[in-house]
């Protein structure tokens, strides 16, 4: 058995894979056309694209400032926080109260979630409350409106 010529071997796989892009692309463009669904220079799909999976949440604080980002569906609300550094808290003390209109159209909270928002106190709890880190972006709320509570960092020893 005789080693194959490397730059030889190169050559036929660049060769080889140049022909099939080239046959590819032809049937695919052959197949768009022959498909009723393209018009024009568009394909309708029905596929989803990022773009029908995008959401936003507004943060709204105390002083009345307000910062309107968007977010993907199925990210919680403490990651779009930490993307768009605002200051929420870490993954457990992460308190937020939602509008009211908002807090009605997300699922609610699991027995995880509601163990956490036991033990805020009665003054920092409301009827909207819930832990950002638990909370999930979902295409049925297109908005997501919460005021950031107290942030309370607590130091691991």
């Amino acid at each position: 058995w005789k080693p194959p010529n490397a730059p030889l071997l190169a050559a036929m796989l660049v060769s080889r894979t140049a022909a099939f892009l080239r046959h590819s692309s032809r049937t695919v463009a052959a197949g768009l056309r022959a498909n009723p669904s393209f018009q024009g220079n568009r394909f309708l799909a029905s596929v989803p694209t990022t773009a029908d999976k995008v959401v936003h949440v507004t943060f709204c604080t105390d002083a009345g400032e307000r910062l309107r980002v968007p977010a993907l569906v199925g990210k919680s609300v403490f990651e779009v926080a930490i993307e768009n550094k605002v200051v929420i808290g870490d993954a457990f003390t992460c308190h937020v109260v939602l509008d009211p209109d908002s807090y009605a159209l997300h699922p609610p909270p699991k027995d995880e979630e509601v163990s956490e928002l036991n033990q805020l106190t009665e003054v920092e709890r409301t009827p909207t409350s819930r832990i950002a880190s638990y909370l999930e972006l979902v295409t049925d709320v297109p908005e997501t409106i919460c005021a950031l509570g107290d942030v309370r960092d607590y130091q691991v020893p």
